[in-house]
C-alpha cells in the first residue's frame, strides 16, 4: 500500500471533505424513501475506512467520531440511542483500519476492520441491554442477528471500490506536489 505524507492542514481539509461525504451519502440513500437501503450499504462507513487507510490515526477518529454526530445534528439520524452504538463501532472500524493499513492487505484490513467493528457494537448493544435489565424480546434479537447478514453488501462493495479510490486519491495527492 502507497503511503503518503500529509501536512496537518492537507489533513483537515481531507477530514473535512471526507466528514461532508459522510453525511451527504447517507442523504442520498434517504432518497429511496426507506432506510433498509442505509442499512444495507452504510453510506458512513465509505469515508470512514478511507479516511483511515489515508490519514494519521487522530484523523480517522475524528471521521470515525464526527460523521454519526452531525448526521444526527443535521438529519435526526442515526437516532439518539443508536447513535452511541454506531460511532462506537464506527470508531472501533477507524482504529482497527488505521493500525492494520500497513500491515495487511488493504481487502482484509477493511474486512476485519469491519468484523471487529460489527462485533463491538453488537456487544455493546446487548451490554446495555443486560445492565438496563431489558429483555431480549424477539425484535431485539432479530436486529442483532440481521446486523451482519444485511450488511454485506456494504462490505463487499467496500473490499471492492475502497482499494480504487484510496489509489486513486493517493494518485492525485502525490501529483499537487
Amino acid at each position: 500500500m502507497q503511503f503518503i505524507r500529509l501536512s496537518n492542514t492537507q489533513s483537515t481539509v481531507i477530514s473535512s471533505l471526507l466528514i461532508a461525504i459522510g453525511v451527504v451519502l447517507p442523504m442520498i440513500c434517504q432518497l429511496t424513501g426507506t432506510n433498509a437501503i442505509g442499512r444495507m450499504l452504510l453510506p458512513m462507513f465509505l469515508p470512514v475506512i478511507l479516511g483511515s487507510l489515508l490519514l494519521p490515526r487522530k484523523f480517522a477518529i475524528i471521521i470515525a467520531l464526527m460523521t454519526p454526530i452531525m448526521n444526527n445534528i443535521l438529519k435526526g439520524l442515526p437516532p439518539v440511542p443508536l447513535l452511541y452504538f454506531i460511532t462506537l463501532e464506527l470508531g472501533i472500524y477507524a482504529l482497527v483500519a488505521n493500525f492494520l493499513r500497513d500491515k495487511l492487505q488493504m481487502r482484509l484490513t477493511i474486512l476485519i476492520s469491519f468484523i471487529l467493528g460489527r462485533g463491538f457494537y453488537i456487544i455493546a448493544l446487548l451490554f446495555v441491554v443486560k445492565i438496563m435489565g431489558l429483555h431480549i424480546d424477539n425484535v431485539l434479537f432479530y436486529s442483532l442477528l440481521m446486523a451482519v447478514p444485511v450488511s454485506i453488501p456494504a462490505i463487499i462493495l467496500q473490499i471492492i471500490f475502497v482499494p480504487m479510490i484510496y489509489n486513486k486519491s493517493v494518485m492525485v495527492l502525490n501529483s499537487g506536489r
